[in-house]
Formats: structure tokens, sequence, C-alpha cells
């Protein structure tokens, strides 16, 4: 496959899947990575780090990869394309979750779920290395779940155990409208229904239709990118 005069040898697309707190985002992953037209396409799952502590229903190198502080600190800076740090409002303490460069391999493909703020990074990132390199092609594709208010409170609400866990709640929801609202200046493809590299899909409920749906949608959405 040519370009002008340069040939392509690799190709590495990102699907990113966003949405603000309780959208329904990992439920649309976990279900998309079980379609075996998914896992034909070889598209793996992007796993980025965190040195926040392992909770007991997750798996270290499919929920995130966990690392302490120290060894985050450690860490190359060059290899890191960004990181965000998070304060708990109840203990105070701080943690980070951040993605490596060393984790994309060139010429695969990755669904991952992102905050806007990664996916606002990646995307810069991925244009850098566009204009520095003639020999690698980086695609970084917006999978954009838009859910009300309503149902994601009605969500949330499941996971919320102790008073801890409302303050919690209520700061996730509050400070991602903020970025979210800010994010989209910024990125005007995330609310773009008629742009054909952003899928956006509205997510009503948790009902088993509606995430077939949601699902096959999202499906046809990646297929047509990686056959095109």
């Amino acid at each position: 496959m040519r370009e002008g005069e340069n040939m392509i040898y690799n190709t590495t697309n990102l699907f990113c899947i966003i949405g603000k707190p309780y959208s329904g985002k990992s439920t649309l992953m976990n279900e998309l990575l079980k379609r075996e037209n998914i896992t034909n396409l070889g598209i793996k799952k992007l796993v980025y780090g965190t040195t926040r502590e392992q909770r007991i229903n997750e798996v270290n190198g499919e929920s995130y990869n966990f690392v302490s502080l120290s060894e985050f600190e450690n860490i190359n800076e060059d290899d890191i394309i960004e990181s965000r740090i998070y304060d708990d409002i109840i203990t105070g303490n701080s943690y980070y979750y951040f993605t490596l460069k060393s984790d994309i391999k060139l010429g695969n493909n990755y669904l991952m779920e992102c905050t806007i703020f990664q996916y606002e990074e990646l995307k810069k990132w991925i244009m850098i290395r566009q204009l520095r390199s003639s020999t690698n092609r980086m695609n970084i594709y917006p999978i954009v779940i838009n859910s009300s208010i309503f149902e994601r409170l009605k969500r949330g609400l499941k996971n919320v155990h102790a008073e801890d866990d409302v303050y919690r709640y209520i700061d996730k929801i509050l400070s991602e409208r903020f970025e979210f609202t800010t994010a989209i200046k910024n990125n005007p493809e995330l609310s773009d229904y008629h742009n054909p590299d952003t899928c956006i899909i509205e997510n009503k409920d948790n009902g088993f239709v509606q995430i077939s749906i949601a699902v096959n949608n999202i499906e046809k959405f990646i297929i047509e990118k990686l056959t095109k």
C-alpha cells in the first residue's frame, strides 16, 4: 500500500470508548471483546497503569497494570504519553493513572476505555508521530457513549454501599461533567454525529436488547474502519 512515494509498513488503530461516569463504557467494552468479529480482527484491550491499590475483583494486567508510586516515578519520562493524578476526597490519598508508549505495539489494533484527557493526549501524541514517521500510520477513533444523567445516577447508585461511597460518587459525577464540557470545545468531533471517524452511541438503559444494539453499532463501526 502506497501513500504518495512512501510505503506504509504498519497501521496502528486505537478505538477509544469515551463517556461520562456510569454511561456504560465498561459493559459495552466487555461485550465487544466477546464478539468473534472483534477477536478475529486481532483487536486487543489496551491496558494502562495506575498507582492505586488493586481491588478484590480486579486482575493485574487485565483491569490495570498496578504499580507502586516508586515504580511509577522510575518510569522513563519519554515512555509516558499521559498521566493524571486523582485525589481521594475521603482519605486524602493521591494516585496516578497513566498510558505508556511501550504498551502500544506498532501494527496492532486496540480497544480501550479512556477519559477525555487521555483521548486528547493520545490524539496529540499520534499527530506528532505521524509528522515524524512516513512508514507508520496511526489512527485514533473516538466511540462516544451518551447516557442521560438519570440513567447514570441509577447505575452509579448500585455501587454505593456506604456514606463515603456517596461522596466519591458525587465528586466523580461533578468533576467529569466539567472535563467533558471543556473537552468538547477543544475536540468538536466528539459531538459530531456526521463525522465518519466518530461513533456516537445513545445508551439508554442497561437492558439486554439495548446493550446488544449498542454493541452491534460499535462493532459495525470498528469493522468498517479496519476493512476499508
